[in-house]
C-alpha cells in the first residue's frame, strides 16, 4: 500500500521521533567481515545470503544462531496503535514498534532481491529521505514538495535490485514495522515517563525505552523474514531467518542506554563507544 503523506500531518510525529531513534537510525552500518564467504556447491556459482548472517557465519554453517550488533539491527521506537494498512486501531490493542536493519546482502551473480516478512501481521515501511526533506521545507519554503507531500511505502514484500541495494547509500528509509502488546507493567513504565518532565524524565526513559523494546522484540521474533534472489541466469534461491531479542534483552539494552548515555556526556559524541550484540538470527532450514 502506498500512503501520500502532507508535511504538516507528521510534523510532531517528525519531532518526536527524531529525538527517540535518531542517534540510532542515523548509524552507519558496521564495515563488512574481511572472513571469505564460503559458498555451497553450485554448477553455476549463485551464491547470497544476509548480509548480517554472513558476517556472522564465514563457514556458512546451515542453521547457524549467530548475534548480531546495533548496527545491523536496532530497537527504533512505537508508532501508535494505528494498523497502516487499514488506518483504524489494532481491535486487540496491540501497538506498532518499529526496528532499523540492515537489508543488504552478499553473494555471486546476484541480479535483484525480494525481501517477504510474514507473521504476526509484520510489514515493512519505506520512504524517500530526499522527498521527506523536501516536504518538510528543509530545501527551502517554496519547494512544491511542501505541498504535495511524500510517499510512505507499506507492504510486506518488495524488491530491490543488487546494485542499488544498499538503502542507507540510496537515501531509502526503510523500517520492519511490528504488532505487538505491551505487558502491563510496560505500560505503567511507558504512563509514568509520559507524567514526568525534566530530570524525572530523563531518569525514567531508558527504563521505559528497554522496556517497550523487550515486548516488541518478543513479537519480532514470532516473524519470519524471507529473501529470494534472481541471479544473472534466470534461476533463484531462497533464504529464511528469523530475528529474536537475546537472553537478558531488556537488561542489556537498558544498561547500554544508560552507558551510553553517560559516555556522551564525558566525550560529547558516542563514536568509538561498542555497542552490544542485542539480537539473534537463525537461519530456518527445511527438512
Amino acid at each position: 500500500m502506498h500512503r501520500v503523506v502532507a508535511a504538516g500531518a507528521c510534523a510532531l510525529v517528525l519531532a518526536a521521533g527524531v529525538g527517540i531513534v535518531g542517534s540510532i537510525a542515523m548509524k552507519p552500518a558496521p564495515e563488512q567481515s574481511d572472513a571469505p564467504l564460503v559458498s555451497p556447491d553450485n554448477p553455476n556459482g549463485n551464491f547470497f545470503a544476509l548480509a548480517a548472517y554472513a558476517a556472522e557465519n564465514p563457514e556458512a554453517e546451515p542453521g547457524k544462531t549467530v548475534e548480531v550488533s546495533l548496527g545491523r539491527f536496532s530497537p527504533g521506537s512505537s508508532m501508535g496503535q494505528i494498523n497502516l494498512f487499514t488506518g483504524e486501531e489494532y481491535a486487540d490493542g496491540r501497538q506498532v514498534y518499529a526496528f532499523i536493519f540492515d537489508v543488504t546482502c552478499t553473494g555471486e551473480n546476484i541480479q535483484s532481491i525480494t525481501y517477504e516478512i510474514s507473521g504476526n501481521d509484520a510489514y515493512f515501511e519505506s520512504y524517500d529521505e530526499e522527498e521527506f526533506l523536501r516536504a518538510h521545507g528543509v530545501y527551502g519554503d517554496d519547494d512544491p514538495a511542501i505541498e504535495n507531500g511524500y510517499t510512505i511505502n507499506d507492504e510486506s514484500t518488495f524488491t530491490v535490485d543488487y546494485e542499488s541495494q544498499d538503502l542507507r547509500e540510496n537515501l531509502i528509509s526503510c523500517h520492519l514495522l511490528v504488532p505487538f502488546t505491551m505487558r502491563a507493567e510496560t505500560q505503567t513504565l511507558m504512563e509514568q515517563l509520559l507524567r514526568s518532565e525534566g530530570d524525572e524524565y530523563l531518569a525514567s526513559m531508558n527504563v521505559a525505552f528497554a522496556a517497550e523494546a523487550a515486548d516488541a522484540s518478543q513479537a519480532l521474533s514470532q516473524s519470519q523474514l524471507k529473501l529470494t534472489a534472481t541471479f544473472a541466469d534466470g534461476s533463484t534461491q531462497s533464504k529464511s531467518y528469523v530475528v529474536a531479542p537475546v537472553d537478558g534483552f531488556e537488561e542489556t539494552y537498558r544498561a547500554y542506554l544508560d552507558t551510553e548515555d553517560a559516555y556522551y556526556r564525558e566525550h560529547g559524541t558516542t563514536e568509538g563507544f561498542e555497542e552490544p550484540k542485542l539480537y539473534t538470527i537463525t537461519e530456518v532450514v527445511e527438512g
